[in-house]
């Protein structure tokens, strides 16, 4: 089975989504994680956790780190 978890937090700060993706993945599903840009300490420490995971990930949203500038953070704006 496919799964695909959505997050507005990034891994290292949301422990309940990465147990959860673990237990998932290693019950034998297909995991992918979508996660938004919350702080720049946490980027660091989001590197260690993905190099580990049995779970495919992707960071949605932009990030004040690329200069990426996207709808929502236009209208926050």
């Amino acid at each position: 089975m496919r799964i695909l978890i959505v997050t507005t937090k990034q891994p290292s700060t949301n422990p309940r989504m990465r147990k959860a993706a673990d237990a998932l993945a290693n019950a034998g599903h297909r995991v992918h994680v979508l996660y938004a840009f919350n702080a720049a300490w946490a980027s660091n420490a989001d590197q260690d956790i993905l190099e580990s995971c049995k779970w495919t990930f992707e960071q949605v949203g932009g990030t004040i780190l690329k200069q990426a500038v996207t709808f929502s953070r236009l209208r926050r704006k």
